[in-house]
């Protein structure tokens, strides 16, 4: 281990599961704003609804990479020696999260996937849901994609915002 990784573990009490329910609060709390700003447009609150989620859950570990990397950067920082989290890195960092969710989103389009951890992709659980029209199969297919690259762009402007 690097001699700036070690300092930044000493003088930071910092682990996965503590960045993960951390992360994982200020994640609720801005998928909160965000849907609350956006309540008066159906579709688009429909649209952030799906990115909310299909950003619940995971391991956090781009995240938690990405602030021990920042960590490491202020390690030898005489103001970097208090042991709180620094907020607006990681509202930075769902930037982050939702810039690899909108990638995802369209790797599932590009690759024709099912599923995703055992889970519809939104693409699939789409057509699904459009069981009330008068759809064949193809028109179901081409709607679950059109929803899907919407929520991918979403998820990719939202990404662009918060960074």
């Amino acid at each position: 281990m690097s001699v700036a990784y070690t300092h930044c573990m000493e003088n930071k009490n910092i682990d996965l599961e503590n960045f993960r329910e951390v992360f994982n609060e200020r994640f609720s709390l801005f998928w909160e704003k965000v849907l609350a700003e956006n309540a008066y447009v159906p579709i688009a609150h429909a649209l952030l609804l799906q990115c909310r989620n299909i950003s619940n859950g995971g391991k956090r570990l781009r995240p938690y990479i990405a602030y021990i990397g920042y960590l490491i950067s202020i390690s030898f920082d005489d103001e970097s020696k208090n042991d709180d989290y620094n907020l607006d890195i990681i509202d930075r960092l769902i930037g982050l999260e939702l810039f690899h969710l909108y990638a995802l989103v369209h790797d599932d389009i590009i690759d024709s996937a099912y599923t995703r951890h055992g889970v519809p992709t939104i693409q699939v659980a789409m057509a699904q849901s459009a069981t009330e029209r008068n759809l064949d199969a193809n028109e179901k297919a081409h709607l679950g994609q059109s929803y899907a690259i919407l929520v991918g762009d979403l998820l990719f402007g939202i990404a662009q915002k918060v960074l």
